[in-house]
């Protein structure tokens, strides 16, 4: 194959060479085989360009994948029926489930039904709007309790998918709970002595 190459382009080289290029001179032909060598070098020179441009693109690729995979956000790409198409790590492991197993899988049936609204709304407004948008939601997770997560979402330039990233905010609302129970206790003991201090009057 290589030498039917080697033939095919020794023909088109003599088909297009000139006439007098036949009586070169000794000088003209040292001239000619100094240009050749020169442009020889410039092409193992731009190979090795190439070569150290696709090693840094690589590395870079190897860099990209690991924050994406190992990040502690999860990232899961949606399309417009809101069908999981991409996701990370971290996502799949928030779900409980294997990454693979996840993949055409509508986000949607992995949400509580008290906040599935919630979720369709934004959904809706990230293709709608065209900006990024934010909500609370409860992930269902596989043979574990619900958490609640912060999702914000954008959608991709060409419009046709939604790009999430979801974070576990569990702690926190749990702390909000409690926060919110101690207030209304504390409420509840402030009215019980004001009660108490008017029967005492």
């Amino acid at each position: 194959e290589t030498a039917s190459l080697r033939q095919k382009a020794e023909e088109q080289i003599n088909r297009k060479r000139p006439a007098k290029t036949a009586h070169l001179t000794e000088a003209d032909s040292m001239k000619l085989l100094h240009e050749l060598e020169v442009h020889q070098i410039e092409l193992e020179m731009q190979n090795e360009e190439l070569k150290l441009a696709k090693e840094k693109a690589k590395t870079a690729t190897e860099k990209f994948t690991a924050i994406y995979d190992f990040a502690y956000t999860g990232y899961f790409t949606l399309n417009t029926s809101g069908r999981i198409t991409e996701l990370n790590l971290s996502g799949a492991k928030m779900l409980g489930k294997e990454r693979a197993t996840l993949v055409n899988n509508e986000f949607m049936q992995f949400i509580t039904l008290d906040t599935i609204n919630d979720f369709s709304d934004f959904l809706r407004n990230v293709f709608e709007t065209n900006v990024k948008e934010s909500c609370e939601v409860r992930l269902k997770v596989a043979g574990n309790p619900s958490i609640f997560v912060h999702v914000e979402g954008i959608a991709s330039e060409d419009e046709h998918k939604c790009l999430l990233t979801v974070v576990d905010i569990t702690k926190r609302k749990h702390t909000e709970e409690i926060l919110k129970l101690k207030a209304q206790e504390y409420e509840l003991f402030i009215n019980l002595m004001a009660n108490s201090e008017k029967q005492m009057i």
